[in-house]
């Protein structure tokens, strides 16, 4: 079908919410007018906030940063992740006993 713009869907989106009576909280009420600033601005450099958020998207679904995430992925650069951070777990154990040692 036809893309759309931020702004257009939260202007029909609005319209459903005064037809049905739906109060927003002021924090999402500036979180939207922000995000239609910004599509406002994207528009007119003929700028894709999606395409530019790809990649970093990406890399973050290939290397999550929750141990069920970790676990969850299958990708190489999900494991690397993984033993690294268990590597980085154990320099510190180690320094925290060297700590301990010297009081």
């Amino acid at each position: 079908g036809t893309q759309r713009s931020f702004s257009q869907i939260t202007e029909q989106l609005c319209e459903l919410a005064q037809s049905y009576r739906v109060n927003l909280p002021t924090w999402l009420v500036l979180i939207i007018r922000s995000m239609m600033t910004l599509d406002g601005f994207a528009s007119a450099m003929n700028y894709n906030p999606i395409e530019a958020a790809y990649p970093h998207a990406i890399r973050r679904a290939l290397a999550p940063v929750t141990q069920d995430g970790r676990k969850a992925g299958s990708s190489r650069e999900g494991r690397q992740v993984d033993r690294n951070r268990k590597e980085e777990g154990e320099r510190e154990r180690k320094k925290e006993g060297k700590k301990e040692r010297n009081y």
